[in-house]
């Protein structure tokens, strides 16, 4: 008898787990790169804080945003910037080109 649980509760509980498991620990799908991109956001966002390291630019601290431009083939990684410093010069942000990877600042007024 107590065999008979066992096995009746494994023929419920493995289809269970495995439906389960399905359904709630899907992997998200890997997004392909843009057109003429080499390089991923992950990548882009890298080398745009390789470059704020490089400055030393310790006041710039977090990305706030990664975004791709497909006119100008390009990922532009913005920074937390103050709203004076909005008004007076812009948002802090540098431009990573797709196909060469370089990372450059983007110029503020």
């Amino acid at each position: 008898m107590k065999m008979n649980s066992i096995i009746t509760i494994s023929f419920i509980l493995v289809p269970l787990f495995v439906v389960t498991g399905c359904l709630f620990n899907q992997e998200q799908p890997v997004s392909s790169l843009p057109a003429n991109c080499k390089i991923n956001e992950q990548q882009a966002l890298d080398k745009a804080n390789a470059l704020v390291a490089e400055k030393n630019l310790s006041n710039w601290e977090e990305s706030q945003a990664v975004t791709y431009q497909p006119e100008q083939a390009a990922y532009i990684i913005t920074y937390d910037t103050s709203q004076a410093e909005i008004k007076l010069l812009g948002e802090r942000s540098i431009t990573v080109n797709c196909a060469t990877g370089e990372a450059s600042f983007i110029p503020r007024d």
